[in-house]
């Protein structure tokens, strides 16, 4: 697991990345055990994952500061994301669920109203089936549109 974030020029620039990696090493066993339990459950009878794998970035930056230094922070910004929790099965196993491979793009607009509350609206799309950054998989994307608001603040002391 890693996370990072760069402030710069006067904290007009916010760059963040992570990355997340899971390695389970008994999933053969897992699978096995999975695959011989009653379909009475309800729960369909699959492959357990060794490597699940998540990781992304975003850049953004303040074009409210472009103007003069009382106005508003806006940060227009950019983000990648992929995610797939069945990276990768033992070998012998059967192949991991294509699925599962969700790559997502996001643009978006955060406007700090006030100091501690900032108004947020996103697009969002998301390739299903792909491990490319680039790359339209075999399962329809999704699209999406989000608006919200957010209250930034602390309720406890530090």
């Amino acid at each position: 697991t890693g996370d990072l974030q760069y402030k710069g020029f006067n904290n007009n620039l916010i760059v963040r990345g992570n990355a997340v990696y899971g390695n389970l090493g008994a999933s053969g066993a897992l699978t096995t055990i999975n695959n011989s339990s009653s379909a009475a459950s309800g729960y369909p009878n699959t492959t357990v994952a060794q490597n699940a794998v998540s990781y992304g970035g975003e850049a953004g930056y303040n074009i409210g500061s472009f103007f003069h230094s009382k106005a508003p922070r806006i940060y227009p910004f950019i983000r990648y994301e992929y995610y797939n929790p069945q990276e990768e099965g033992e070998k012998g196993q059967l192949p991991m669920d294509k699925r599962n491979q969700v790559s997502m793009w996001t643009a978006g607009l955060n406007w700090y109203a006030l100091p501690n509350l900032v108004v947020k609206a996103d697009y969002m799309t998301r390739q299903i089936g792909t491990g490319k950054v680039f790359g339209k998989g075999k399962y329809n994307s999704e699209n999406e549109f989000s608006i919200g608001i957010a209250y930034v603040g602390w309720f406890i002391k530090k």
